[in-house]
């Protein structure tokens, strides 16, 4: 019989450390003075090279947690690796795993069987399909499965400069179109 445990609000209290904004209990370099009274501790930084690297720091100390939303679905067979943080109404499929210090925006979908590598961050509405690998430090854009290459970035700012210079709005309707996939005319709306 396979035994299983739920803890829901297993964190009584939640603080920050920063050296920029108010309401944090400290600034970063003063981060090892709160241990014992704090013994979880994750890095939550944007860039997801540094966020790997201050939990590299802070596990010397602190439990390096998963932090994962009650309202996100993750698979009992996928693995989590310290760090990563889950935000609502994602999907982490079976046989998945996440590396350290990745974050999985809202609403993504990392299919079964996939590898995402360490500090990763999975913008809003990724997807990953299914077998897929990402390498550590890839970051996509949102709604994307792969990050957006700097060809591709000129690709469509020139198609939109073209449109724009022949002066027809129809076909500058149809290159945004083309450029940005969710792009609706006012009539669509």
């Amino acid at each position: 019989m396979r035994r299983k445990l739920l803890i829901v609000g297993c964190f009584e209290e939640i603080s920050f450390v920063d050296n920029d904004r108010e309401g944090a209990i400290g600034k970063l370099e003063e981060v090892e003075t709160f241990y014992p009274e704090y013994n979880c501790a994750i890095a939550a930084c944007d860039d997801g090279t540094e966020r790997l690297e201050w939990n590299k720091k802070l596990e010397t100390l602190y439990n390096i947690p998963v932090l994962f939303h009650m309202d996100s679905t993750i698979s009992p067979s996928a693995n989590l690796m310290p760090g990563c943080i889950v935000e609502p109404r994602a999907v982490v499929g079976c046989g998945s795993t996440i590396g350290q210090a990745t974050v999985i925006g809202a609403n993504t979908v990392v299919e079964p069987y996939s590898f995402i590598g360490d500090s990763c961050t999975l913008k809003s509405g990724t997807i990953v399909k299914s077998t897929s690998v990402l390498e550590m430090g890839t970051e996509t854009e949102q709604g994307r499965d792969t990050p957006v290459s700097e060809e591709e970035i000129n690709k469509k700012i020139q198609t939109l400069r073209n449109a724009c210079d022949t002066g027809d709005d129809l076909i500058a309707k149809e290159a945004l179109r083309s450029v940005v996939p969710t792009f609706k005319t006012p009539e669509e709306v």
